[in-house]
């Protein structure tokens, strides 16, 4: 009896390490041939909706933005868009509708303004975006931005004039001022997502080459940098100050893929757990709402 008793208490403890409770809504792109849609996961009921087939319309890697209300979502692409112009697009979905068409918003402001993941804070009454008309020192190309929480500073995933090297930074909105630069190294060929906490303390981010992504963190209070996670897929956003949501890499050898695998994970990397599984073999953009 005694013996049954701690098997109990044993279980018990288990059961309470191990459930966690998930909460808000997760956006993510489904691509699929030439067809691709964007869902929205529940992440406290599983229940999942979609947009209708975005077409010809190819989200930009990381240009997934929720609105503050969480009503909308946002992305960028490339393309022939409502303007008429063959440059890069920006287009909305209302998930308050069942099966959203993409609306057509606007297009940089000038030829190849908007680069994937440049929209840096959607509303529902407008959009605020980066381009190279801000003429930032060393900036050649934007590949991703992520806003600070005081809304004054963004961080950038960048390049230098001559393309040569990747870098993350930080730069100034009022003063429209690089205020620092983390050079990354010359084996590095692409970063694939950028997200600022929360709180403001860290920068996450996936980097990587043709042998796959690894995600990294900033440490803005020491400035340093730590890899917390290797062999993942290119998404990672933060789930609030401490944890955040990702997919990892998953090599086939068979004709069917396997569905993706959202996971978690905290700030040493070593506290894995799974929240769900998504109704996509792949997806290059993550967008938490909480």
């Amino acid at each position: 009896m005694k013996r049954f008793l701690v098997v109990c208490i044993l279980v018990v403890l288990a059961v309470g390490v191990t459930t966690i409770a998930w909460a808000g809504k997760l956006a993510y792109v489904e691509s699929g041939g030439e067809l691709s849609v964007v869902r929205v996961r529940d992440l406290v009921s599983g229940k999942e909706s979609q947009s209708s087939s975005l077409e010809d319309l190819y989200p930009d890697p990381g240009s997934l933005r929720w609105s503050a209300k969480g009503s909308l979502v946002v992305f960028s692409c490339y393309g022939h868009g409502g303007d008429g112009t063959d440059t890069s697009q920006i287009y909305s979905l209302d998930f308050t509708r069942s099966y959203p068409v993409a609306k057509w918003i606007k297009r940089g402001t000038s030829p190849n303004a908007l680069s994937s993941g440049q929209i840096l804070s959607f509303s529902e009454s407008g959009i605020i975006f980066v381009n190279n008309e801000m003429h930032f020192k060393y900036l050649d190309a934007v590949s991703h931005i992520a806003q600070f929480p005081d809304g004054k500073r963004c961080a950038l995933a960048l390049n230098n004039s001559q393309g040569t090297q990747l870098r993350i930074a930080i730069a100034d909105l009022v003063t429209n001022k690089i205020i620092k630069v983390f050079r990354q190294p010359k084996t590095i060929d692409k970063i694939g997502c950028l997200d600022v906490s929360p709180d403001g303390k860290h920068i996450l981010f996936t980097k990587g080459s043709e042998k796959g992504f690894d995600i990294h963190i900033i440490n803005l209070s020491t400035d340093k940098e730590s890899v917390l996670v290797k062999r993942v897929a290119m998404p990672a956003v933060w789930a609030t100050s401490t944890t955040f949501y990702y997919v990892p890499y998953v090599a086939s050898t068979s004709q069917k893929l396997p569905k993706a695998v959202l996971l978690s994970n905290d700030l040493s990397g070593n506290h894995k757990s799974k929240v769900a599984t998504l109704n996509a073999s792949f997806t290059d953009c993550l967008a938490y709402h909480p």
